[in-house]
């Protein structure tokens, strides 16, 4: 018996569907029909051949047909399809985020291994961890089971990061709670030096480490301290720049190895780059001779003025004289001193004598500032002594190109006032000077019992001021 031919109702009623969807499996090929003159029949035996292998879409297929079909429902029932889902509400189970995410990294051994990353306060952490495993089930426990460990060693080594930068960039920061621990130890930078010292660091050294992908104290070694030095003999500094600049990171671990933070200084034990004779250069000094009368005239800045006197009569350092406060200055039988209870050395702490002239300006000059007696004399900031020691080269007709060929700076008023005594033959004359600690009460120093000692101090403070009076004032 031939097979019947189905109209298109009576294909659906067998299949169990309605014939909009026999209709619409015809219209994309998905069953088989016939065609006769427009009228759509179907084969009883070619529905059974096409049941027996199996109706499956493919999934591009099955996601149109879904969506055609969801889309007709709402149009159709849009009452029922809305009282269904708002039912549907109340069942829905909600989803409890995993608190990781995995991915598949290409490995030649394994083919494949999944890797980790974490979700934290709902953000993604960025870093990725191997979980050694390319089953699935095997590296979602590793990521349940490893999630503190990893997240707690992740934050204290970003910490650490974060702990190595930020103390770099303040250490030497003006008033930084790290110099206050150095002052308290006895260890005081002037300004100058502390400005040299932080723009090094924030300006070579950060950008340095960051280049070399430092992340954290610990990764800061012996080997990489001396990569250090070789990349800034590249950059062509001078070997006894360098020693210096990495004497100043030295004393920033010195501080970090105190505290417990470190176990060992990488900077301690680094050989220093030698400074041969062609890598020094003699500071220069202006003539005994030539420079007569300079203070006796007006100059157009009365800082800079000040300073360079200051440097000139005094023999001071650079950091003494930015540390001068006014009750600093003493009188011994009318005779002025500068009393310099700390310095760099344990020589340092001595009694400067002040010639009359300089004394003179220097009331002069607190009077104009309004000064009370715990106040600086001066606030040496970034550049002040160059731009004094400019402004001296400007009174005298020297250009700053032919300073710098000179090598003529703020400091040279030091050799020039050794000079000076030398040639007076007075060059151990600052011996008198030092170790002499004296109180505000004066008296309870130079007493009765001292009287002999008094003397000398004064004589030999009078025969500076002779000396300055011949090579450094005009009558």
């Amino acid at each position: 018996m031939e097979s019947p031919v189905l109209s298109g109702s009576q294909a659906a009623a067998v299949l169990g569907i309605n014939e909009n969807t026999i209709y619409e499996l015809v219209k994309n090929n998905h069953v088989p029909y016939l065609n006769n003159n427009g009228i759509i029949r179907f084969s009883t035996t070619s529905l059974t051949n096409w049941l027996e292998q199996g109706y499956v879409l493919n999934d591009v297929e099955m996601e149109v047909y879904i969506q055609n079909l969801k889309k007709q429902f709402e149009e159709q029932f849009p009452e029922s399809i809305r009282v269904l889902r708002d039912l549907d509400k109340h069942y829905t189970v909600k989803r409890v985020p995993k608190g990781y995410s995995l991915s598949k990294v290409t490995s030649k051994k394994h083919g494949f291994l999944y890797y980790v990353r974490y979700i934290e306060n709902g953000k993604l952490i960025l870093s990725r961890w191997n979980t050694f495993t390319n089953d699935l089930a095997t590296a979602e426990r590793f990521a349940r089971d490893n999630r503190e460990r990893i997240l707690t060693a992740y934050h204290a080594k970003k910490e650490s990061e974060v702990k190595l930068y930020k103390i770099l960039e303040e250490y030497y920061l003006p008033g930084s709670k790290y110099l206050q621990t150095d002052a308290d130890r006895g260890r005081v930078f002037s300004e100058e030096s502390r400005a040299r010292y932080h723009s090094f660091i924030t300006k070579t050294l950060i950008p340095y480490l960051k280049s070399r992908h430092i992340k954290n104290i610990a990764d800061i070694t012996p080997v990489e301290v001396t990569k250090l030095q070789d990349y800034l003999l590249e950059k062509k500094n001078k070997p006894q720049t360098i020693n210096k600049m990495l004497c100043c990171v030295r004393l920033i671990f010195d501080f970090l190895l105190k505290r417990g933070k470190i176990t060992s200084n990488p900077f301690r034990g680094i050989v220093s780059i030698k400074v041969s004779r062609k890598d020094r250069k003699l500071r220069g000094c202006y003539a005994i001779d030539s420079i007569r009368g300079v203070f006796n005239r007006k100059w157009p800045d009365d800082t800079n003025y000040m300073l360079c006197l200051m440097i000139y009569s005094t023999d001071m350092r650079n950091s003494e004289i930015g540390r001068v406060q006014m009750s600093d200055i003493i009188d011994i039988d009318g005779c002025h001193f500068i009393n310099i209870p700390e310095s760099k050395t344990e020589n340092g702490v001595r009694v400067v004598p002040l010639h009359p002239f300089v004394y003179e300006k220097i009331m002069w000059y607190a009077r104009k500032r309004k000064l009370e007696n715990d106040d600086y004399l001066f606030q040496i900031v970034d550049h002040m002594c160059q731009r004094a020691n400019a402004d001296m080269g400007k009174m005298l007709g020297i250009t700053p190109d032919e300073l710098k060929v000179q090598n003529i700076t703020f400091y040279s008023g030091r050799a020039f006032w050794k000079t000076a005594m030398s040639v007076e033959n007075l060059g151990d004359i600052e011996e008198y000077f030092m170790g002499h600690r004296v109180s505000s009460d004066v008296a309870k120093i130079y007493n009765h019992k001292d009287k002999i000692g008094k003397a000398n101090l004064l004589s030999k403070a009078k025969d500076v001021f002779k000396t300055l009076d011949k090579y450094l004032f005009k009558p």
